[in-house]
Order: C-alpha cells, then structure tokens, then sequence
C-alpha cells in the first residue's frame, strides 16, 4: 500500500492588491498621496506615489505581477494590472485562492505582497510610508479571515522610520500574524544596512513579539536602470531587467551579511530570519566565503565570537523556487530543517503546478527530507500546528 503524500504548505506565496486598496485604506490625511494603480496624462499605466509615477520598469508592463501560467506575448499583449485576459482570480480573491491551493495540492499558504515590493523604496516620507503598510497590513489580515487555518498573512514594515516600525510590530502580533518581513535594504534614509544599530529597536521588538521576520527580495528603480552607463535607451527593459532579475538576491545577501557583521544576533539571539525568493542553491558558496573571509580578517570583529557560518545556520531559513533543482546543494551547509519551499504565485515566472515541480527537482531526497522542505520546516518556522483536518491552525 502506497503512503500518501502529506501536502504541501507555501512558505512565500503572494496576492495582488487592489488598485483602490490604499485610496479606501490610509488615513484621510494621506489618502491623496498613497501609493495608487492609474493612468497619467499620456495614457501610461503606472505606479504613483505622491501622485507622481515611479517604478519606470512597471509602466505599461503590470499584467506580469499576475499572469501566471501564461505566455510573453499574452502578458505583453495584456499589459495592465490584473488585466483579466491573465490574472489568475486567486492573486486577489480569497475563495479563489483558495480553490488554486486545492487544485495545486496545498494544505496553506503564507502571503506576501506584489506591489508592496516596489513602493517601499520610493517614498520619501517615511511617515506616509509606515501608513501605506498599515493599510495593506489591515486589508491582507481581512483577505485572510476567509480561512485563517489556510491563509496566513504576513504582515509589511517599512523601516524608514524605526518607531513607526516599533510600533507595526507590536500591532500585528497582538493581530495574530504569524510572521513580518521588510526589504533588504532601507533606501534614502542614511541607514542603508539593516545590521545598522539604527535598527536596533525593530529587532528589539520583532525578539520581543517571538515572530520570524523575512527579508524578501525587493525591486527598487535604480536596480533597473542603467542611465549613465552608456547604453541607448532603445536596450531597454529584455536586456536591463534579465541582468536585474538574475541579481535580485544579492541585496538580500549584503543584508544578512551585515546582520552577521554587525552582531545583531549577539544583541537578540532568539531572532529568526528568512531569505525569501532568493534561491538557496547559493548558501554553501556564502558560507564558505563567509568562513574564510573571518579566518582571515574576522579577529578585528570584537563582537562576533563564533564562526559566521555557525550564526547563520542558527539563526537563518531560507526560501527556494520550485524549480531550483540547486537547493538541494544548500543542504550540506544548513542542513535540511532550513529550506522552506516556496510557489512564488500568482507571478508571472511562477508556475500553475509548484508542488509537482518543486517535488520533480528534490529528486532522489528521502520522502521524509521532502516533507521538511514542503511543509515541516515551515510550520516550525511559523509555529503553526496542524488541526485535526490536515491543515495549519
């Protein structure tokens, strides 16, 4: 008798949030300068914070944030936000979420945002900025209570200001999220690096509410842009935003790495972190460097006592692709209670069958190490249990 396989749980899906949701959402005093899905004067469809587009990589090409399952030329062709020609109903509808993890074999989902990961490096004002998270943090808690043993939100902080961020915390735990995430670096605000002692509170409060905090990749225009360097404007987004896309994790990485250097983990050493939508395929070549580097130069670092590999593998998960047959390379180094698979749906790159793909590129792993990455590891992660119908409570 064949035993059944346990099903999966997404450790970094994502919805796709409404165009209005902020204009419905913020504070009244901020509502105007929210960030917003419109068309400007010559009829480009953009992101507007301020009421001034941004994001020059998203203009006319929005239709990709929720066409999974789709071709180029579809997306192309479709070009606007949630175009319904290629939006999965499930990127923002929560029954329809819901019927997409059935159909893909998913007991659950933890849910980031899709927009939320390119404003934030674009708001100047860093208290409209913390506003624009609460807002999004109050309606994902919402899309959530149509099933909050199956959709668990995880909740946006924006750093630019840290006792706005202090605060979010605290809020979202008494709330009942289960974990929080930022970006991997704070832009424009003078403390670029989160190992920053500037940051120092948040981690403070994130140790305090007993949450796991994700640094999730995040894409900001300048990552995408090559004004001065000598290219024709015609190179454009194929070429551009191949080369920025193939090198979205390294933010993420210089982040943890300053974490490590700056001896975060000395000052709160029950905090958990996860390195979401970075492959983990990477981790052992890291560590290695990593190691080797602190043999080398590492005695002048008066705070950190043991070898950087050690912290990391202490303090550290990390998110794999579905595809990313390389995770299995990651397990030697970290072991495998610390990879946590990942769907990264609705997106366009992502894929309408996740678990069979994820499964098909863990090949020749025992069923039980399966299981970890699937879902064990992540129910840990989050301390989530599972209820007496097979699913998160």
């Amino acid at each position: 008798m064949t035993k059944k396989r346990s099903l999966a749980i997404d450790a970094d899906g994502h919805v796709c949030e409404p165009v209005d949701l902020w204009q419905k959402r913020l504070e009244p005093k901020y509502r105007d300068r929210g960030v917003r899905v419109a068309k400007t004067s010559d009829g480009t469809e953009a992101l507007l914070i301020d009421d001034k587009p941004c994001i020059e990589i998203l203009w006319n090409r929005m239709a990709f944030l929720s066409s999974v399952g789709h071709s180029s030329d579809e997306v192309i062709e479709a070009s606007s936000y949630l175009n319904p020609k290629v939006t999965h109903l499930g990127a923002y509808e929560p029954k329809a979420r819901l019927q997409a993890l059935d159909e893909q074999q998913m007991e659950a989902a933890f849910l980031y945002p899709t927009l939320g990961l390119f404003w934030p490096s674009e708001v100047r004002d860093f208290k409209l900025a913390a506003a624009c998270a609460r807002a999004y943090n109050d309606w994902i808690y919402d899309f959530c209570q149509t099933d909050t043993a199956r959709l668990k939100a995880i909740a946006q902080i924006h750093l630019g200001d840290v006792d706005e961020a202090v605060k979010e915390v605290h809020r979202v735990a008494k709330l009942g999220f289960p974990g929080l995430f930022t970006g991997p670096k704070v832009y424009h605000n003078g403390h670029p690096f989160l190992g920053d002692p500037y940051y120092d509170p948040f981690w403070a409060a994130v140790q305090e509410c007993d949450l796991p905090v994700s640094i999730h990749i995040m894409f900001p225009q300048e990552d995408f842009s090559w004004k001065e360097s000598g290219y024709p404007e015609e190179f454009g987004f194929g070429s551009i935003g191949w080369y920025a896309l193939t090198n979205v994790q390294q933010p993420v990485i210089r982040a943890i790495t300053s974490l490590l250097a700056c001896g975060v983990f000395q000052k709160f050493p029950k905090l958990k972190v996860l390195l979401m939508e970075t492959h983990a395929g990477w981790v052992g070549n890291y560590l290695e460097r990593l190691d080797s580097k602190y043999k080398f130069i590492g005695w002048l670092e008066k705070d950190l006592k043991i070898m950087p590999s050690e912290l990391f593998k202490k303090h550290c998960w990390v998110g794999m692709d579905a595809d990313e047959k390389t995770a299995k390379d990651a397990i030697p180094y970290i072991g495998e209670d610390r990879i946590l698979f990942a769907s990264d749906f609705p997106h366009g790159d992502a894929t309408l069958h996740p678990v069979e793909e994820a499964r098909e590129a863990l090949e020749g792993l025992s069923e039980k190490t399966i299981e970890k990455i699937m879902s064990r590891n992540i129910l840990e992660v989050y301390q989530a249990k599972v209820s007496a119908q097979g699913v998160p409570a």
